[in-house]
């Protein structure tokens, strides 16, 4: 066996990856879309926006450390290379 191993979608194959991302992010709006018509909506649309930019500001500022955590040699060799 290789990895990774594709999933078959009639003549498609589709990396796991894309599959299983894809099913989480379903299934999270879906729980979500539940717990909201259960409970109620507790944010105003202002919030809800910051909300919405602060998540997405912290993914981008966690991937680029993650990514300079990898190979901590790498980082310091390029630590002034912007395009590092």
């Amino acid at each position: 066996m290789s990895f990774p191993v594709f999933i078959p979608a009639g003549s498609l194959k589709l990396h796991p990856h894309l599959v299983f991302e894809t099913l989480a992010y379903a299934t999270a709006f879906l729980v979500y879309l539940a717990m909201r018509k259960r409970r109620g909506d507790a944010l105003d649309d202002g919030d809800r926006w910051w909300v919405i930019a602060a998540a997405a500001m912290g993914a981008v500022v966690g991937c680029k450390v993650l990514y300079w955590f990898e190979d901590p040699a790498a980082t310091l060799a390029h630590w002034h290379d912007p395009a590092f």
